[in-house]
């Protein structure tokens, strides 16, 4: 992705090697982009925007926030540091494309309700999304709204727990929650749920045996 976009693409990768301070990072489309190992925010947002808008993505300014639609037809306002979460869920597939036709789905860690309406796009009949952060729980209340999915998507403005999570019949469940999951895993009841799909962020291995 960086050599479809980035004209002087060999200065940049020196930067993320640590052979360089800084570079003006030059965009094919002539726009040119300081980067350097401190600051890279407004780079990367720059080039996954380019590449989600040539993947049937588009944008439009919404003040603080961008107002994305999606290549599902969704419509959602968001931070304009989250392409790569967008590039994440629709272009890499991280949670897949399952058939959820009909089935109850636990999001933990709803963000802005982007999953939520993925998985509500695939089939969902219902979405139990979890959200601690309330500019994100906002984001994600306006964005549901949106698209029309009050009535299947219900948002849970606390942390989610195992108890809270075991209390649901759900078949598919999603977990990205920055660390909880290895608190969470071991005491969720996962027999009646056909898949889990997570994002872990340590080691693998206590999930793992905790899964065994």
């Amino acid at each position: 992705m960086l050599r479809r976009y980035v004209s002087n693409w060999p200065a940049v990768l020196m930067v993320y090697k640590g052979l360089k301070k800084s570079v003006d990072a030059k965009f094919r489309d002539e726009k040119v982009i300081t980067v350097s190992r401190s600051d890279y925010n407004e780079f990367y947002e720059y080039l996954y925007r380019i590449h989600l808008s040539n993947s049937s993505f588009s944008f439009q300014d919404a003040g603080e926030n961008n107002l994305v639609t999606t290549p599902d037809g969704l419509q959602l306002l968001a931070p304009r540091s989250f392409s790569l979460v967008f590039d994440e869920l629709y272009i890499m597939r991280i949670y897949g494309r399952p058939d959820l036709s009909s089935k109850v789905v636990v999001d933990v860690g709803a963000a802005i309700g982007d999953t939520a309406l993925y998985f509500g796009k695939l089939g969902a009949a219902h979405v139990f999304a979890f959200e601690m952060d309330k500019v994100r729980c906002d984001l994600a209340r306006t964005n549901i709204a949106r698209n029309n999915m009050q009535d299947r998507i219900t948002l849970i403005e606390e942390p989610a727990t195992a108890d809270k999570i075991n209390s649901l019949q759900y078949d598919f469940i999603k977990i990205d929650c920055e660390g909880c999951e290895y608190d969470l895993l071991p005491n969720l009841e996962l027999d009646g749920a056909s898949e889990l799909v997570m994002e872990y962020h340590k080691s693998p291995d206590p999930l793992l045996k905790n899964t065994a």
